[in-house]
């Protein structure tokens, strides 16, 4: 098994990998694989495991999913896969990344041809302040304002995060995900 695991990424090992060998003694490898898969990356306490082992596939709808750019599905599927390993820091750190990504797109859609290269997430979020009263600013932002202070906390060696803590921020993301579909959409104009 450890050998297994070394060998393929975790995202290919839900695929049967002894598919084409028709013989009796690997005609099950694919189940008993996947079953030992379960085990191995069996989150404590979560009913997830599975979600996490599909990736962003399982998490978010198709609107979603196309709304995301290539990087930020990438993140998302790294951040599974460091819950799964309980690498919970990293989980929560690459998946404020998405935040931060999502941040800065609504932010250029929503004035275009401003440049943001370079700048911090405290400044785009100033940006939005300008923009948006305070009685009339969307909540996300809001959202986008405390996952900003979740990333500094995250980024900085006195804190180590725990699962309840890279649960919450995936969570977060993804309803920040579903709320930013008005703004995002491949169809909003």
């Amino acid at each position: 098994m450890s050998y297994l695991l070394t060998t393929y990424h975790w995202r290919h090992l839900t695929r049967p990998q002894l598919a084409g060998f028709e013989c009796p003694v690997t005609a099950g490898w694919d189940r008993v694989i996947q079953q030992e898969l379960e085990n191995v990356f069996l989150i404590p306490g979560s009913a997830d495991s599975k979600r996490l082992i599909a990736g962003v596939q399982s998490l978010l709808d198709e609107e979603s999913l196309n709304m995301l750019t290539e990087m930020e599905k990438l993140d998302l599927n790294e951040t599974c896969g460091c819950m799964l390993v309980a690498s919970y820091t990293s989980a929560e750190f690459i998946c404020l990344r998405v935040a931060e990504s999502l941040l800065r797109r609504w932010y250029e859609k929503k004035e275009p041809g401003k440049v943001l290269e370079g700048k911090t997430w405290g400044y785009v979020l100033d940006e939005f302040s300008k923009l948006f009263p305070e009685k009339g600013r969307p909540d996300e932002v809001k959202v986008l304002g405390l996952l900003k202070n979740r990333r500094n906390e995250v980024a900085h060696p006195e804190k180590i995060s725990k699962l309840q803590d890279a649960r919450a921020t995936l969570a977060n993301v993804e309803s920040l995900i579903e709320s930013l579909k008005p703004y995002l959409s491949p169809t909003v104009c």
